[in-house]
């Protein structure tokens, strides 16, 4: 797959689709450089497209650089200010950098744009249980795996926090 959007860009370089394709592919085998590298040379050519600031952030989220990430996603957020996922990435950055309130405002923003996000309930559920916020944690993990019940890690996480 990737040789093949390779040599789709080697006939056109100005091919926004074969960049974000090849972007992605490189993402999802960690090749995380490589995807950095594409997604930058998208924004290049098309610089008013949100997702691939955020496509980057992850990218950058991934990589454990996460006021990068957050540079991203800020511009993710300018360019579109109903992107939930640029909302999700910010947060988890956030709680990353153990900025708790700035993770659940963001948290809350990107559900508010997608109710039945299950990560975005997830991490949020995370932040509250960092907070102490026991309660609050297991209602936003049991909403999470009512949205999707195969969320390992969020069971996980609310048979901890229900431990506690």
């Amino acid at each position: 797959m990737i040789i093949d959007f390779t040599e789709v860009i080697r006939l056109d370089p100005n091919n926004t689709v074969a960049y974000s394709s090849r972007g992605s592919a490189y993402k999802l085998k960690e090749q995380y450089d490589a995807a950095i590298n594409d997604f930058t040379e998208l924004i290049r050519l098309d610089p008013n497209n949100a997702n691939v600031y955020r496509e980057r952030g992850d990218v950058y989220l991934w990589k454990d650089q996460y006021d990068t990430a957050i540079s991203n996603y800020n511009e993710a957020i300018r360019l579109d200010s109903n992107n939930a996922d640029a909302y999700k990435g910010r947060g988890i950055a956030y709680y990353q950098k153990d900025q708790y309130e700035a993770a659940i405002s963001d948290l809350n923003e990107a559900i508010k744009f997608d109710p039945n996000d299950t990560f975005a309930y997830g991490w949020r559920g995370r932040v509250y249980k960092q907070k102490g916020k026991k309660d609050q944690a297991i209602q936003d993990f049991e909403k999470a795996l009512s949205l999707n019940k195969d969320l390992e890690w969020v069971s996980q996480e609310l048979e901890e926090t229900q431990l506690d």
